[in-house]
């Protein structure tokens, strides 16, 4: 009797490209779209993710061309999140700021709110995941302000406090705000000043007001007075109270 050997199968070792980074992350949560696949044709909410990301990537593009970062957007179900390489993170955080604000300003003008926030630190990307402290702290901060916004985890926090001590200060992209939490209040926080964006003028030039701008300030208003969940209506009320305060 003669044994046939089986044949060997081959086996190909995959190169794993797992890169460390420092630098910025942003996340973004879009409020209110769960289930929406439900609601609405599912090429049409990825299309408008993916005509929204397309709208929004130039801002970045334009950052990483003058300060040689480099930078990564990313959509999943309904978080954005933005990855920024970079060694210096004061340099371009009012300029990161600007991006930040015309994205989150494209977002609402297009219908879509977001909650999130910024961090700072270390991170890893492969071909298709991001992980890390940075990423870690993102992802459990975003989740527990209770408006539409976008706020300093603890990590730029500290950042940002160490920029206002400096005699040169001059980021005008984030200000001091006591942030509503869903249990209480972040008091002094550090919040992105997306309100403040002039319409008037090109948005891709992120020009600011003294004041919010009197459009955002009406779909804010708007969302509030139409809103009937009493959890959307609370988190609507805090966004109004934020874009007219002084």
């Amino acid at each position: 009797m003669v044994r046939r050997n089986p044949k060997k199968k081959r086996i190909t070792k995959r190169t794993l490209s797992i890169k460390s980074h420092y630098g910025i992350v942003i996340f973004l949560d879009a409020l209110g779209t769960k289930g929406s696949w439900e609601k609405s044709n599912p090429e049409t909410l990825i299309k408008r993710w993916d005509n929204f990301v397309l709208a929004t990537e130039k801002y970045y593009k334009k950052l990483d061309k003058k300060f040689g970062t480099l930078s990564k957007l990313n959509a999943f179900s309904d978080t954005f999140i933005i990855t920024i390489t970079t060694k210096n993170i004061q340099k371009i955080l009012d300029q990161v700021g600007r991006s930040l604000i015309a994205t989150f300003v494209i977002g609402l003008l297009r219908g879509i709110s977001f909650r999130g926030c910024i961090s700072a630190g270390k991170f890893f990307t492969g071909e298709k995941i991001v992980i890390g402290p940075a990423v870690d702290e993102a992802a459990r901060y975003s989740s527990l302000p209770n408006w539409v916004g976008v706020s300093a985890a603890p990590s730029m926090h500290v950042i940002l406090d160490k920029l206002e001590s400096l005699p040169s200060y001059s980021v005008n992209s984030f200000q001091r705000h006591d942030i509503p939490m869903k249990h209480g209040i972040e008091k002094n926080g550090w919040v992105l000043s997306w309100h403040r964006l002039d319409l008037s003028s090109h948005i891709f030039d992120v020009k600011f007001n003294k004041i919010a701008d009197p459009q955002l300030v009406k779909i804010i208003t708007k969302k509030h007075n139409s809103e009937t969940d009493i959890n959307n209506v609370f988190k609507w009320r805090n966004t109004l109270d934020y874009v007219t305060s002084k």
